[in-house]
């Protein structure tokens, strides 16, 4: 998030949604996301788990908090940034005072800073006192030589990649390493301009947003191919058939660390 004035932060912390949240009457757990397509990925996810009979996770009942991105057309939720300079802001104000159920802030492992403040060495999560809780996505055993994950990292490349029909055209989520460093892929039959994130060392999620588009090199109109994170996120918790056999199983990796802290006191 870059050099962010701490004072806003503080600001944002006292006025925002999630206060209100929090001081709803259960004492569920509430689990916080770094970002809007998250909690979409986590509550898919167990429901999915919590449809298997034999399921662990059976009964555990948890509450995420709902909120799309700032600028979403959407009108249903809260409208939020939410980035790691917010959520290590809000760990530190709640904490200041005890709170009435468990909160769970998780972050994405794709920086080196949130890695820091809001882990706590090889530990599983970090304590703050007073019911606050900070975790980072445990890294996936497909993902280990690549470990600067988001959330997007626990789904298989197959599943990942899933080709959705947008507006009358096929789109995916595509990958950095799928182009090399000019954005060119490596069947040499499209171009990527987010260039950046381009490489075959890089895992980056290449999905089109601002303008970095992926394209037919052929294609004359450049036709944006890649998929919005926030679509695919959509496609999975609204249960397109297109995704009725998405593999959730790494999911397990958070789920397990969730379970151990919202049974921590009990």
């Amino acid at each position: 998030m870059g050099q962010t004035d701490t004072r806003s932060l503080t600001g944002w912390v006292k006025n925002t949604e999630i206060r209100k949240a929090i001081k709803s009457k259960t004492q569920k757990t509430l689990i916080v996301t770094e970002g809007a397509t998250d909690w979409r990925h986590l509550k898919s996810a167990l429901r999915g788990f919590q449809s298997q009979e034999e399921s662990r996770y059976k009964n555990l009942d948890i509450e995420f908090f709902e909120y799309n991105p700032r600028g979403s057309k959407e009108d249903d939720l809260p409208k939020l940034d939410m980035s790691c300079s917010h959520l290590t802001t809000m760990c530190k104000e709640f904490a200041k005072l005890q709170q009435s159920r468990k909160i769970i802030f998780i972050a994405d492992a794709d920086d080196t800073d949130t890695v820091k403040k809001l882990s706590n060495g090889e530990d599983k999560y970090k304590n703050w006192g007073n019911n606050v809780y900070s975790m980072i996505l445990p890294v996936p055993e497909h993902r280990k030589s690549t470990p600067h994950i988001c959330i997007e990292h626990y789904y298989r490349d197959k599943d990942l990649k899933t080709t959705l029909k947008i507006n009358g055209i096929n789109r995916r989520i595509f990958m950095g390493q799928e182009f090399d460093e000019f954005g060119l892929s490596k069947d040499k039959k499209f171009m990527c301009l987010d260039r950046s994130n381009c490489g075959d060392s890089k895992i980056n999620i290449i999905d089109g947003q601002s303008g970095k588009r992926v394209f037919k090199i052929d294609d004359e109109d450049q036709t944006n191919l890649a998929l919005p994170k926030m679509d695919f996120a959509e496609a999975i918790h609204i249960k397109n058939p297109v995704m009725k056999d998405i593999d959730f199983s790494e999911f397990h990796l958070i789920f397990d660390v969730i379970k151990e802290i919202d049974g921590l006191g009990t």
